[in-house]
């Protein structure tokens, strides 16, 4: 059986970044529904100071490295 899913990693939370990332959260279910397969927000690479933008904030924590 091949595993269906395709698991995304940003570089980045800046204002392309965090929209993309926003995107993916919030439509998820769309997005796997139209491709047929699992799309879902895997890693986002970010600087430490970063973590500080209310965008960051507002996400969850294990997404960053």
């Amino acid at each position: 059986m091949i595993d269906k899913r395709i698991g995304v990693g940003l570089l980045g939370i800046g204002v392309i970044g965090s929209k993309v990332a926003s995107v993916l959260l919030e439509r998820q279910g769309i997005i796997s529904a139209e491709t047929g397969c699992e799309v879902y927000l895997k890693k986002i690479k970010v600087l430490p100071s970063d973590l500080e933008r209310p965008v960051a904030k507002a996400m969850d924590p294990s997404l960053f490295t």
